[in-house]
């Protein structure tokens, strides 16, 4: 993030990076193709992890936190609106679940 701050230009920032990883961990979900049981493990943990990273007290309140606060909620978004999408079974499920995963991260903020 110095470096962003330094040469916003130049830099790869926190925003996009998060963006662009959240484009390639959710994948399916933005083209409603099948989640195997393995990427819904690295999505649910990409939650959790951001979850971490916006609890974290020892940034306090951060731009890592509020980005991390915006990435929860955009993944949200977009598992409400894929959820449908899916026909009933772990698909639908596991998008269901990350909605209300973020809701129990950010409620417990």
């Amino acid at each position: 993030m110095l470096f962003e701050a330094l040469n916003e230009t130049a830099a790869y920032s926190l925003t996009t990076m998060l963006s662009d990883l959240r484009n390639g961990v959710w994948s399916e979900v933005r083209s409603a193709k099948p989640i195997d049981s393995y990427r819904r493990n690295i999505q649910r943990a990409h939650v959790i992890r951001l979850g971490e990273l916006m609890n974290d007290e020892s940034m306090l309140r951060s731009d890592i936190q509020a980005a991390a606060r915006a990435e929860l909620k955009a993944i949200q978004s977009l598992a409400k609106t894929r959820a449908s999408s899916y026909g009933a079974g772990m698909n639908r499920y596991h998008l269901e679940d990350i909605v209300a995963l973020v809701d129990e991260i950010i409620t417990n903020d």
